[in-house]
């Protein structure tokens, strides 16, 4: 099913994104997991061949779901629009930050633990940062509400892109 290929896909990414990065928790009130967690990149580290070895070795050498050769169209369907997403989100990098930058990649809260100002703490530590090195801060998000939350802590949108669009009849969908 289609979680399968993105549940893959964002292990992969996140695994590789842990080796050439840094991760930043705030740990839940009773000790037990983590309230919120950021991944971020500090400027000159970059994905290599290198991560991307590591990480498919963390993840056993499995294969994507949608290479196993069994299959049905959704699965390629999947794989396409991860594709398409990943080959814009390179372009959209490298047309808006080109210079050395921190890299956001992820900022989660834990439903449960939202409202209590977690992300806004993990943004602020990432901007002091960024500040210290005198490097702008890059990320990309999906949705107004999310862009809402970054606008509020002083980020700006550069540019708005639409992923997979034309793509209708090889997707199986809307994009």
């Amino acid at each position: 099913d289609h979680e399968a290929c993105y549940r893959y896909f964002f292990t992969f990414a996140l695994t590789e994104i842990v080796y050439s990065g840094i991760v930043f928790g705030i740990k839940k009130e009773d000790g037990d997991g983590y309230a919120a967690i950021t991944v971020v990149r500090p400027p000159g580290c970059k994905e290599t061949m290198w991560t991307a070895i590591k990480a498919m070795n963390k993840l056993g050498w499995s294969m994507p779901p949608w290479e196993d050769g069994k299959r049905d169209y959704r699965f390629k369907q999947t794989k396409i629009r991860t594709d398409e997403v990943t080959k814009l989100q390179g372009k959209i990098h490298k047309e808006s930050c080109a210079q050395k930058h921190w890299y956001v990649y992820i900022v989660a809260v834990d439903p449960a633990q939202q409202g209590k100002k977690y992300g806004k703490r993990l943004l602020t530590l990432i901007n002091s940062l960024a500040d210290r090195d005198g490097a702008p801060i890059y990320l990309d998000t999906v949705g107004e509400r999310n862009i809402a939350v970054y606008t509020k802590m002083g980020y700006k949108v550069i540019k708005q892109y639409t992923s997979c669009e034309g793509m209708e009849d090889k997707i199986g969908g809307p994009p």
